[in-house]
């Protein structure tokens, strides 16, 4: 994929003009001695989400906030994506040919953050 081992990687998740909910890795890497920089998208996924357009959880009272609406989160070459309103958990993996499906799981339910 071409990015150094101790250097994070940036998830994020944008929606398309076409209503496609796209993931995109991004990584951050040494410019010289005293900067860092950021690489273009390296690779991207489309989230499939069209079974859960009509769920909209409401979030508990306990919850610490609906921001952020969406939760990237990495270890190792492992990446998974949570949209918390929908209680969908995405997981893909981080290979050399880009990003793949490890599993996709409806929740049943707001996820909270801790």
């Amino acid at each position: 994929v071409g990015f150094e081992a101790w250097m994070p990687l940036l998830l994020f998740v944008v929606e398309s003009e076409e209503g496609d909910w796209v993931v995109c890795v991004s990584a951050v890497t040494e410019t010289s001695e005293t900067s860092v920089g950021l690489t273009e998208v390296m690779t991207d996924a489309l989230i499939e989400h069209a079974p859960y357009e009509g769920i909209n959880y409401d979030a508990p009272s306990l919850a610490m906030g609906t921001w952020p609406e969406v939760l990237c989160c990495s270890l190792g070459s492992t990446i998974v994506i949570i949209v918390r309103s929908k209680g969908l958990v995405v997981a893909y993996e981080l290979a050399d040919t880009g990003l793949e499906l490890i599993a996709q799981e409806h929740v049943g339910h707001y996820v909270v953050d801790a």
